[in-house]
């Protein structure tokens, strides 16, 4: 993977087991020439969406505030 010329996604959790977002892994295949199921690419993502709005929703009130403020919301 390291050697692919593109960075490798940071993982969202470095442990055991240690876990990637799926849309981030997809584009990093996608940029690298390798052939990505372009539907699953796109649920991957929606389901990226979905998870960090979730987590902002557990912000704590003055992060929420920050976020919004960077999205223009």
């Amino acid at each position: 993977m390291i050697r692919s010329g593109t960075a490798f996604p940071a993982p969202v959790h470095d442990g055991n087991p240690t876990l990637w977002r799926l849309a981030k892994v997809l584009a990093w295949a996608e940029a690298r020439g390798d052939a990505v199921d372009r539907e699953l690419l796109e649920v991957a993502r929606a389901a990226q969406q979905v998870n960090l709005a979730r987590e902002m929703r557990d912000a704590v009130p003055a992060v929420q505030r920050r976020a919004q403020a960077l999205v223009g919301g």
